[in-house]
C-alpha cells in the first residue's frame, strides 16, 4: 500500500500476483492432472488386485472345493479371501501414505534446489492426501476383489482333484 502512494505511475503487486503472473495459474492448470493421476493410480491399483485375484482362484481351486464340501459358504470364502487382500492392501495404503509426503520432500526440493530455489514449501491438503485419496483407492480396489471372488461360485467339490 505504501509503495502504491509513494509511485502511483508503478504497478504494484503481491508476490502471489506476481508468481501467477510470470507462471500463468499453474496451480490451476494442475488441478485436472491432479484428478486424471489419481484415477490411473485406481485403475492400475484394481488391475492388479483383480490379476492377483485370478491367481489365488487358479492355484486354490482345489482347496477352496475342499472348504466347500466341509461346509464352507461363498460368501465365507469371498469373505476370507477378500480380508486377505484387504489387509495387505490397507498396509500398502498407510506405508504409501505415510513416506509419500517426505520422500515428494526430499526428491522434488533437490529438483527445484538445481534450479535455484533456496526453499520450497509444500502445500498439502490433508484431507485430499491423507484421508480422501488413500480411502478411495482402498474402497475400490477391495469392491474390485470382492467382484472377482464371486467366480467362486463357480468352484464344485469335484474341483477337490486339482489340489497339488
Amino acid at each position: 500500500d505504501k509503495l502504491e502512494v509513494a509511485m502511483p505511475e508503478c504497478q504494484v503487486e503481491s508476490f502471489i500476483e506476481f508468481i501467477d503472473r510470470m507462471i500463468g495459474g499453474i496451480s490451476d492448470m494442475l488441478v485436472p492432472i491432479k484428478y486424471a493421476m489419481l484415477g490411473i493410480v485406481m485403475v492400475v491399483n484394481i488391475l492388479i488386485v483383480v490379476l492377483m485375484q485370478k491367481m489365488f482362484l487358479v492355484r486354490e481351486k482345489g482347496e477352496m472345493a475342499m472348504l466347500k464340501s466341509v461346509g464352507f459358504s461363498n460368501g465365507k470364502i469371498i469373505s476370507w479371501q477378500t480380508k486377505r487382500i484387504a489387509m495387505v492392501l490397507f498396509l500398502g495404503v498407510v506405508l504409501g501414505t505415510v513416506t509419500g509426503t517426505p520422500f515428494s520432500e526430499l526428491t522434488s526440493g533437490q529438483v527445484f534446489k538445481m534450479m535455484g530455489a533456496s526453499k520450497i514449501v509444500f502445500d498439502i491438503n490433508y484431507l485430499e492426501v491423507y484421508v480422501i485419496y488413500p480411502l478411495a483407492i482402498f474402497v475400490a480396489s477391495v469392491l474390485m476383489c470382492m467382484v472377482t471372488m464371486l467366480s467362486v461360485r463357480k468352484i464344485t467339490v469335484n474341483d477337490m482333484n486339482e489340489i497339488e
